[in-house]
């Protein structure tokens, strides 16, 4: 009995304290598992937050190549598939916009990034006007954006591409620059493709309740209204053909302009300026809010707040290439810099940099093996308000020369589409160097020009010796040719005809002995089908400096303020008389 009692006392447990055990355990069960999934929910989250950092920081914008595409098409086109974001983080962006050698601005849209970014400053960005859109499902979008095609006015980056049949196509520019009291000068180029008496709108700021701005083209003639007050340009601009437009306005007394190629075609003064409310609702490229659209290529469009000189519009239009060889002295690749307005990168082989004799402290190039070396540029576009003209202009020291007629520079014409390599270029100039009396090192000149006819030679009647410098200028017009030595007319041809060039073609200039396989293992001498020996040798030495190619005439004047180191020479290509302002 005691026995079944003491069991009886240690094995039976209240049932509301079996209760109290039960929930107890329950809530520890729940804490448990809730302690769990608030742990997998930190972890979640901190993988999640890694993830998204890598990702935005592999983010990568390509670069536009700076050839054109192998097919039948004189453009290849990148589409825009997303919307531009700014992605803020330590990586130094793959895109780098090139550094252009135009006069100061404030605002440049280069579009070499495949983006309407303000590469100034980042300030004035644009973007898709479709994107703003909430009518289009994203695959509709993605074919109403933009385009950007290869290659742009200097061969070297992309042009913004605008369809003028697709609605919405055009840049909105996310924060509006200022114009209204403004003095201003805007520059762009253009390769349209305009349907006559079409309106076309290129840069546009629409106001709350004033008269909007236009930068536009009205019938083919660039026109520029402000404060209801305009002008437009009599002269046509050409489809399908590269033009640099400029427009600018004076805040100080009112005066307008319009300037193609560097060329004054129109000018006026704001007599009875309208004003009123200018809270800007909306600032476009390539539009005017949906009305107007152009329909064509826009390349390097830039905003200055004053009013550039004509000069200065001028080498923005004309001056192609300038290599003075003084950038980055520290490495050879400087050798290639562009210091004009256009950045177009040389290529060369076997060229080394000289601290000269010239002027004391100055950088120039040597070609050291003539049989090897070479300095190419390539990519240049003529003109048509210039009638397809050009000309070059370099100083030239001979070291040694031991050939009997040594090429020195080349110049080619091939279409858009093909290169050297195809064997579909045409030789349009080659200079050489051509010894007349071997016993005393006696050289000259020989310019060989050829055209449709056959070619034409321009002897040098000035003589040139090794060990000086001598400036040497080639200006070529439409039936004449020029040569220049020390800015002194050395010999000319009127008898060839040319062959016809244009705005379609682009040229390479070529100093020295390129590398065979560039022109199918044939020299540039045989191409330009020159009946003269070419024997190089590999002995012969001479150095450049100052090497300047325009897509005009240079006159003498300017030839000789080159020539004097003078800091403005395009300022004597204007002649008022002449009607050159």
């Amino acid at each position: 009995m005691d026995s079944f009692e003491l069991s009886e006392r240690f094995s039976i447990v209240p049932s509301d304290q079996i209760d109290r055990f039960r929930r107890i355990r329950q809530k520890k069960i729940i804490f448990g598992i809730a302690l769990t999934i608030a742990i997998l929910f930190i972890i979640l989250l901190v993988i999640s937050i890694f993830v998204s950092i890598f990702e935005r920081k592999s983010q990568v914008i390509s670069l536009p190549t700076s050839s054109s595409s192998s097919t039948s098409t004189s453009s290849s086109v990148i589409p825009r598939t997303t919307p531009v974001t700014t992605v803020y983080t330590t990586q130094k962006p793959v895109c780098v916009p090139r550094q252009f050698g135009i006069s100061a601005v404030d605002i440049l849209y280069t579009f070499d990034c495949l983006n309407a970014i303000d590469d100034i400053s980042q300030t004035y960005n644009g973007t898709g006007a479709v994107l703003l859109q909430t009518d289009f499902d994203n695959k509709t979008v993605q074919t109403m954006l933009p385009n950007y095609v290869t290659p742009d006015y200097s061969g070297e980056g992309a042009a913004l591409q605008l369809n003028s049949s697709i609605p919405y196509q055009y840049i909105s520019l996310e924060k509006s620059p200022k114009f209204v009291n403004q003095t201003f000068t805007i520059s762009t180029w253009i390769k349209p493709n305009l349907q006559p008496s079409s309106i076309a709108l290129l840069l546009a700021q629409v106001y709350e309740d004033a008269n909007n701005l236009w930068i536009g083209i009205v019938d083919r003639g660039p026109r520029l209204l402000i404060y209801q007050s305009y002008i437009q340009t009599a002269f046509k601009l050409n489809n399908f053909q590269w033009q640099y437009v400029t427009y600018t306005f004076s805040q100080v007394d009112m005066s307008l302009a319009i300037r193609i190629d560097g060329l004054l075609q129109a000018s006026g003064v704001c007599k009875n300026p309208i004003y009123g409310n200018f809270e800007i609702e909306q600032t476009t490229i390539g539009s005017g809010g949906d009305i107007y659209r152009y329909n064509g290529l826009i390349d390097q469009l830039s905003i200055a707040y004053r009013v550039k000189s004509r000069s200065d519009i001028l080498d923005e239009a004309t001056l192609v290439v300038y290599y003075n060889f003084e950038n980055n002295r520290e490495t050879n690749s400087s050798l290639f810099s562009d210091t004009g307005p256009n950045n177009i990168r040389a290529i060369g082989e076997h060229v080394t940099r000289t601290l000269g004799n010239r002027d004391t402290q100055q950088i120039y190039l040597s070609l050291n093996d003539f049989s090897l070396s070479y300095f190419q540029s390539s990519g240049f576009v003529l003109l048509a308000s210039h009638n397809y003209t050009y000309s070059y202009a370099l100083w030239l020291y001979i070291t040694n020369n031991t050939s009997l007629n040594m090429p020195l520079i080349h110049i080619v014409a091939s279409n858009e589409t093909s290169s050297t390599a195809s064997n579909q270029s045409i030789c349009l100039a080659m200079l050489v160097i051509s010894k007349t009396d071997p016993s005393n090192d006696t050289m000259q000149l020989l310019l060989y020009v050829y055209g449709s006819e056959g070619q034409s030679m321009v002897q040098s009647n000035i003589s040139i010796s090794q060990s000086f410098w001598y400036h040497i200028a080639v200006v070529s017009e439409t039936n004449t040719s020029n040569l220049y030595v020390n800015g002194t007319l050395a010999g000319s041809s009127t008898t060839i005809n040319t062959f016809e060039i244009n705005n379609e073609q682009r040229l390479t200039l070529t100093i020295g002995n390129p590398v065979p396989e560039s022109i199918n293992d044939n020299s540039y001498s045989l191409m330009c089908h020159n009946g003269e020996t070419q024997a190089i040798s590999n002995q012969s030495m001479v150095s450049i400096d100052d090497l300047r190619f325009y897509a005009r005439q240079l006159k003498v004047r300017e030839i000789q303020a080159i020539i004097n180191n003078e800091i403005d020479p395009s300022s004597y290509f204007f002649n008022d008389e002449d009607g050159f302002i």
